[in-house]
């Protein structure tokens, strides 16, 4: 495919990496979904945005308001995503409950005392009677603000809906960076467990890519890989045969090189560690420039949004 050695071995390289990366972006994957990682950061953050210490836990109001309570596929589980207008229609309707008076008046024919329930029937008036009836807080604040600069209900979600969506904004960041710790993790744990040595792997394919095009590619090369541990038995090493896992990778080490192992260890970490994602992005790239003239301009968009994680 390729006439240069070295752009072989970039090539495969490339996509030895990323099937790798793949594998590991899997396995994140996974252990974020088990731990519901998204789910806890979610209500983490959204505990810290409403539960106004001088007031009430509305976080723990809006998680026990159907419109949000629905979300969970079971109680233990937690919803992942909330859409930015069903937080704020359920902000607002958690804000307006506070206005809702109950009193109790006597019954003239039984005599008995009944409960009654008094509230507005506007849910804009009814979120404004809502607030006065709570201590003065930053939380308060916010959304005295939003309800001065809506008319109406439909104005005052749009504005609670965008706060939200640019809070959400910055978690998406606390999301990424704790993502990227459990990527760190796993490609350790895999570069370990796989014996990933970039230099040796690099060097392997280089030498394989060379010899191919040397033979200009007349017969079919059987490629092998430098993957996982080789334990090589020397004659009459018996001991070394028996000798457990551990002291086998040892020595398979020692017989590489500690700062050689080191080093392509390192490199695969970090390129293991950038996500799939990334490597995703960088295919897309290569394959879309253009061998000759300018990129033509159309009325079409032609520009993707990316899934955010949260």
């Amino acid at each position: 495919m390729f006439s240069s050695p070295l752009l072989q071995t970039i090539a495969t390289l490339f996509f030895i990496y990323l099937l790798l990366d793949i594998f590991v972006s899997s396995i994140q994957e996974y252990i974020s979904q088990r731990r519901q990682s998204r789910g806890k950061l979610l209500r983490f953050a959204i505990d810290e945005l409403l539960n106004d210490r001088k007031n009430k836990n509305f976080a723990y109001l809006l998680y026990q308001h159907p419109g949000i309570d629905l979300l969970r596929k079971d109680q233990k589980d937690l919803p992942s995503y909330i859409d930015p207008r069903a937080f704020a229609q359920t902000l607002v309707e958690v804000i307006a409950a506070e206005a809702t008076i109950i009193f109790y008046e006597q019954d003239p024919v039984t005599l008995q005392m009944q409960a009654r329930i008094k509230k507005e029937s506007n849910l804009y008036t009814a979120f404004r009677a809502g607030l006065e009836t709570l201590r003065h807080s930053e939380l308060r604040r916010m959304l005295t603000d939003f309800s001065e600069h809506a008319t109406d209900r439909e104005e005052l979600v749009s504005e609670i809906a965008a706060w939200y969506t640019n809070y959400m904004d910055r978690v998406t960041g606390w999301y990424k960076r704790s993502t990227r710790r459990l990527l760190i993790v796993v490609s350790l744990a895999v570069t370990i467990l796989l014996n990933l040595n970039f230099l040796k792997m690099a060097s392997s394919v280089y030498e394989q890519a060379n010899q191919t095009t040397a033979a200009q590619a007349t017969t079919d090369a059987s490629t092998e890989l430098p993957l996982g541990w080789s334990f090589n038995t020397q004659s009459g090493n018996e001991r070394t045969a028996a000798a457990t896992f551990f002291s086998k990778a040892f020595n398979s080490i020692r017989q590489d090189g500690y700062l050689y192992t080191l080093w392509g260890w390192l490199f695969s970490i970090i390129i293991l560690s950038v996500g799939a994602p990334f490597w995703f992005d960088l295919l897309k790239k290569i394959v879309n420039v253009r061998n000759t003239g300018l990129k033509p301009s159309s009325t079409y968009n032609l520009s993707y949004v990316a899934r955010k994680d949260l």
